[in-house]
C-alpha cells in the first residue's frame, strides 16, 4: 500500500514541491478510506493526494478481496467455481464418449469391412455396448452444456452484466447453446451399427465408408475446441482477480485475452502441444478416411506421417489422400499447420532475442573483445615502428631492408586506423555505449600518432643530413682535381698560409675516416 502511494505521488508531485524530499504528511480515516495530505499543501494538492490515496485503497481492497473481500466478491468467486465445475463435466462426458466411440467404431470396421472376426466372445455385444455408452454420454454432454450456460448466466448476473429481469432464454445465451449442441451432438451410434454409405468424388472413384467411422472423425474435429477451452477457463488469466483487474482498464478477461496471455508467457509450450496433438488427431482422421481405398493408410504411423508432412507443407508424395473427405481434411490441416508453424518461427526468433541483462552482458563481452584486438593491433604498430628504427640505423633509407620494414610498419598502422574507424562506426550504428572503449582508443591513437610524428621528424632530419652529405661529396669531387697523383695530398686553394701540412687531408675513395675528419 505504501509503495503504491509513493509511486503515485512521485509521478504527480506538485511543481512547487518538486525539490522537497522530506514533506510532512497527515493520515486520517474517513468512511473506511485512508486520506493522506501534506500539512503545508494547498487545497488543490490535498484533493490530488486524496484522490490517489482512494485509488490505492481501492486497488488494495480488490487485490485482497479473495481473502478479505465482501459478499459480492465471494458470490462472484462461488458462481465462477460452479461455472468451472460445469465446464469440467462437459469435458468429462465428451472424453468418455470419444474413447468409447473410437473403440467401438474400430471394432465394427475390422469385423464388417475387413472380415476380421475377433477371438473375443460376444464381440458384437461389446461393440454395441461401447456405441451405446457413446450415445448416452452425448446426451449427458448436452445436459452438461445446458448446466454450463446456466452457470455462465449466473456469473453474469452476479457481476451485474445481466439483470434479474432477463432470463436465460432472453439473455442471448440460448443461441450459443444451440450452436454448441449442433457441433457436439454428432457421434457414432448403435443405431448405425453395420451401416455403410458410398461417396463419389467426381472422378469416377466411389469410396465406401462405415457411417460410424465418418461420425467419429467429425466428432473428433468438432469437439476439439472443448479441450482448448478447458485450459483457457482454468488459467489464472481468466480467474476472478484477472476479471477485476481487466475491468479496471475497461477490458474483459475473455478467451482472446487469455490466449494472448498464454502465448506471451509460454509460447513454445502452447504451440508445441498444439502441433503434436494436431498431428496425432489428423493422422487418425487420415487413417479413417483413406483406409477403404489405400492399404498403406491402415498403419497409424503412415497416416500420422502424412498428417505431419501436410501440416509443414512439405509434401513428399509417398502417401497422399485421394478420397473426397481425405482431401478436405488435408486442406484443413494445411491451413492450420501454416498458422502453427509460422507462429512457432516467430516465437522462436523472439525467444532468441536478449533481455536487458543478457544484452548488456553480450555488449560488455563484445567491447572487451574489441579492446583486446585493438591493443594487439597497436602493439604490432609499435613493434614494427621500433624495428623500422633499428633497421634505419644500420641500413640507408634506399636499402631493401629499410623499404620492407617501412612498408610493413605502414601496413600495420593502416590496419590499426581502419580498426578504430570500424569500431566507432559499429558502435554508432548499433546505438551502443562507446565510453567504455573511447578512452582506450584515444590513448592508443595518440601514442601511435606520436610515434608517427617522431618518425616523420627523423625522416626530415635524415633527409637534411643526406642533402648535406651530397653537397659535401660534390665539393670533394670538384677538389679532387687538385689531388697530387703520387700521394693524393690536397692543396686547398685560397687557403690560409698558416695552415700546416699536417692539416692536409689524405683522401681515399673507400676511407670512411677521411670522410668524417673532413
Amino acid at each position: 500500500m505504501a509503495g503504491f502511494i509513493k509511486l503515485k505521488r512521485s509521478r504527480t508531485l506538485p511543481r512547487n514541491a518538486a525539490n522537497d524530499t522530506h514533506l510532512p504528511y497527515s493520515h486520517t480515516m474517513v468512511n473506511n478510506r485512508v486520506i493522506t495530505t501534506r500539512t503545508t499543501d494547498s487545497g488543490e494538492n490535498k484533493a490530488l493526494y486524496e484522490e490517489f490515496d482512494y485509488d490505492a485503497q481501492k486497488c488494495e481492497d480488490d487485490s485482497d478481496s479473495e481473502s478479505h473481500g465482501g459478499p459480492n466478491v465471494q458470490a462472484i468467486a462461488k458462481a465462477f467455481d460452479k461455472f468451472r465445475y460445469s465446464e469440467f463435466c462437459v469435458l468429462l462426458y465428451s472424453t468418455i464418449g470419444l474413447v468409447s466411440g473410437i473403440i467401438g467404431s474400430e471394432i465394427e470396421y475390422e469385423r464388417f469391412f475387413r472380415n476380421n472376426d475377433s477371438d473375443i466372445p460376444d464381440v458384437e455385444l461389446w461393440t454395441k455396448y461401447l456405441l451405446t455408452i457413446s450415445s448416452v454420454t452425448t446426451l449427458l454432454l448436452v445436459l452438461a452444456l445446458y448446466q454450463r450456460y446456466a452457470a455462465l448466466y449466473n456469473v453474469m448476473v452476479v457481476r451485474h452484466e445481466q439483470t434479474h429481469v432477463q432470463t436465460f432464454f432472453s439473455s442471448g445465451l440460448l443461441k450459443n447453446f444451440l450452436l454448441e449442441v449442433f457441433f457436439c451432438f454428432p457421434h457414432p451410434s448403435v443405431l448405425l451399427y453395420g451401416a455403410e454409405t458410398s461417396i463419389d468424388d467426381g472422378s469416377g472413384t466411389v469410396t465406401t465408408y462405415n457411417w460410424n467411422s465418418l461420425l467419429i472423425t467429425g466428432t473428433i474435429n468438432f469437439r476439439l475446441y472443448l479441450y482448448c477451452r478447458i485450459f483457457v477457463i482454468y488459467s489464472q488469466y481468466s480467474a476472478g482477480r484477472a476479471q477485476r483487474i481487466t475491468n479496471m482498464y475497461g477490458l474483459d478477461a475473455n478467451y482472446v485475452f487469455t490466449i494472448r496471455c498464454l502465448m506471451k508467457k509460454k509460447p513454445l509450450a502452447v504451440l508445441g502441444w498444439s502441433f503434436m496433438v494436431s498431428g496425432i488427431l489428423g493422422g487418425y482422421c487420415f487413417r479413417t478416411l483413406e483406409r477403404p481405398d489405400q492399404e498403406s493408410f491402415h498403419s497409424i504411423w503412415n497416416a500420422t506421417w502424412c498428417s505431419v508432412i501436410t501440416m509443414t507443407t512439405v509434401g513428399y508424395g509417398d502417401v497422399v489422400p485421394k478420397s473426397f473427405f481425405g482431401r478436405i481434411m488435408g486442406i484443413v490441416l494445411s491451413l492450420w499447420g501454416v498458422a502453427v508453424v509460422s507462429l512457432m518461427v516467430i516465437f522462436i526468433s523472439a525467444g532468441l532475442e536478449f533481455n536487458t541483462g543478457e544484452r548488456k552482458s553480450y555488449q560488455t563481452m563484445e567491447k572487451l573483445e574489441l579492446k583486446g584486438k585493438l591493443r594487439k593491433s597497436a602493439a604490432l604498430v609499435i613493434e614494427h615502428a621500433f624495428i623500422r628504427q633499428r633497421v634505419r640505423k644500420v641500413f640507408t633509407h634506399h636499402s631493401t631492408h629499410y623499404v620492407e620494414a617501412d612498408i610493413t610498419y605502414k601496413r600495420k598502422l593502416q590496419t590499426f586506423k581502419n580498426m578504430v574507424k570500424r569500431i566507432r562506426t559499429t558502435f554508432q550504428v548499433k546505438n551502443l555505449e562507446l565510453h567504455y572503449l573511447e578512452n582506450d582508443v584515444s590513448d592508443l591513437t595518440k601514442r601511435i600518432e606520436k610515434i608517427e610524428d617522431q618518425f616523420n621528424q627523423f625522416d626530415f632530419k635524415q633527409a637534411q643530413m643526406d642533402r648535406k652529405l651530397d653537397h659535401i661529396m660534390k665539393m670533394m669531387m670538384r677538389m679532387s682535381s687538385n689531388i697530387a697523383p703520387s700521394n693524393g695530398i690536397i692543396d686547398i686553394p685560397n687557403g690560409d698560409s698558416s695552415v700546416s701540412r699536417s692539416s692536409h687531408l689524405i683522401l681515399s675513395p673507400n676511407s670512411e675516416t677521411s670522410r668524417k675528419e673532413y
